[in-house]
């Protein structure tokens, strides 16, 4: 954000940016603050999220950048699969490779990174299609979750239990599998949809919801723990094929996915516990 220009430079030594008047106000900082800030300036190549879409824009901004004297023009970057989720491929990294000798020949500056992307392109690195050029991944999921972004499976050799959840039960009583009564529709405007188990399933209730995980990408560590749902702090789980028995207070461990951790992370509910 513009307004973090001041701690931007005060903590970090390089960034990703697309907007120049940003980049004036991180150049005015580093002049205040005596010290100096490497530019990754970025490119759109179809997402529609961040980046230059007009490539001639670039360019002039490139040059601009080049001609401050407190910030370097450090590189250039892109990121795909992330809001449209198109996929990396030779092409648009060939595309950013040639974006780069043109801001290369335009401000006859060297530049130090073509950074081509996420953990959604390990998969085209593994299939030897990242072109010559591209010396920079920015890693998140891959690393903390062992999975590639583009087909969402798991690398081999890595780690799935780098995060663990633990959900106390507050409740734990036998209910019918279905509700009875007029269905109305959730807080997303969606119906919810049943499924018939039985008149009598041992159901727990732990003490958090929504507002601290995501349930959609959250897998019970206990095979025979059904995950039924959740409401804003309240989690509904099925016990009845468990081959542990639970009791009110106990533990029920979850396996979370990105956005599950990054939800519980920011949540003030949930307590951060560190086992090296």
């Amino acid at each position: 954000m513009l307004s973090e220009a001041e701690r931007l430079v005060r903590y970090g030594d390089a960034s990703l940016n697309s907007e120049l008047e940003v980049i004036r106000a991180i150049e005015a900082e580093c002049e205040k603050q005596g010290r100096t800030h490497k530019i990754i300036l970025m490119v759109d190549l179809g997402d529609i999220r961040e980046g230059y879409v007009d490539y001639e824009e670039l360019i002039g901004v490139a040059k601009e950048v080049a001609a401050m004297p407190c910030v370097e023009l450090y590189g250039l970057g892109v990121n795909l699969t992330c809001f449209s989720f198109v996929q990396y491929d030779t092409e648009k990294l060939t595309q950013l490779v040639e974006l780069g000798k043109r801001v290369e020949e335009a401000t006859g500056t060297k530049l130090q990174v073509l950074s081509g992307g996420n953990s959604a392109t390990i998969d085209l690195m593994l299939r030897g299609g990242i072109p010559a050029g591209v010396n920079n991944l920015r890693l998140g999921e891959s690393v903390l979750f062992g999975k590639e972004r583009s087909k969402y499976t798991y690398l081999p050799g890595t780690h799935r239990d780098v995060f663990t959840l633990h959900a106390e039960i507050v409740e734990l009583k036998e209910k019918p599998s279905l509700p009875w009564g007029d269905i109305g529709v959730d807080s997303y405007g969606n119906r919810p949809v049943f499924t018939d188990r039985g008149p009598k399933r041992l159901k727990a209730i732990c003490a958090l919801g929504k507002q601290d995980f995501d349930p959609e990408i959250t897998t019970p560590c206990d095979p025979g723990v059904i995950l039924l749902g959740a409401s804003s702090d309240h989690l509904m789980l099925d016990v009845t094929d468990s081959e542990k028995t639970y009791r009110i207070g106990d533990c029920i461990d979850l396996e979370l996915g990105y956005f599950s951790t990054m939800r519980a992370f920011t949540s003030d509910f949930v307590r951060k516990e560190y086992i090296e």
